[in-house]
């Protein structure tokens, strides 16, 4: 399955690299990642492709992130 991830991460040292970080580790392939700086953080849009449902991702990086992802299951 193919997931289109979006998020909105803190400014800090590492933020990124951990989350993508998490990812692979999660057995997801991380094939696109744009990052746009924002005023109150970096806006994040990913797109990974893994067996994991969109639901367990969103919930697994809401609760690494302690705020909202909102992912999107394209196929």
């Amino acid at each position: 399955m193919t997931h289109k991830i979006h998020l909105r991460l803190r400014r800090g040292e590492g933020a990124l690299a951990r989350v993508l970080g998490r990812l692979r580790r999660r057995g997801m392939n991380i094939g696109r990642v744009v990052v746009r700086a924002g005023e109150d953080g970096l806006d994040v849009v990913c797109t990974v492709e893994g067996e994991r449902s969109a639901h367990v991702l969103s919930r697994f990086l809401t609760k690494l992130l302690d705020s909202s992802a909102q992912v999107e299951q394209s196929a």
